[in-house]
């Protein structure tokens, strides 16, 4: 499973195909609703992925970052415990939101 494409967006991006050109809209569209690909907003940047299923466990390890400590995920607002994020079956423009924690004074 790899991510297929990132297509940065503006930084309060409400609706996944802000980020978007409008020239790919239709071919994404249509790859989207042959359930080839899938669009997400992570840290609200749009994303495309090569999965049309996809969890967030498998979402983090593409992001390298499933093994990492500290960090804290939302799927659409919800905070999703660890050990909760192999169920967590993602859909369409479902927006994600990955804080990591840091030391600093």
């Amino acid at each position: 499973m790899e991510m297929a494409e990132k297509i940065p967006s503006e930084p309060d991006a409400g609706n996944a195909a802000e980020g978007i050109s409008r020239s790919l809209l239709p071919v994404i569209s249509i790859l989207a609703l042959k359930n080839i690909i899938m669009k997400l907003v992570v840290n609200n940047e749009v994303k495309i992925f090569s999965e049309s299923s996809l969890n967030l466990l498998q979402l983090l390890k593409q992001l390298g970052i499933d093994r990492k400590k500290g960090i804290a995920v939302s799927v659409n607002n919800d905070v999703i415990a660890r050990n909760q994020w192999e169920y967590i079956v993602l859909k369409e423009n479902d927006k994600i939101l990955i804080i990591t924690a840091s030391q600093g004074g």
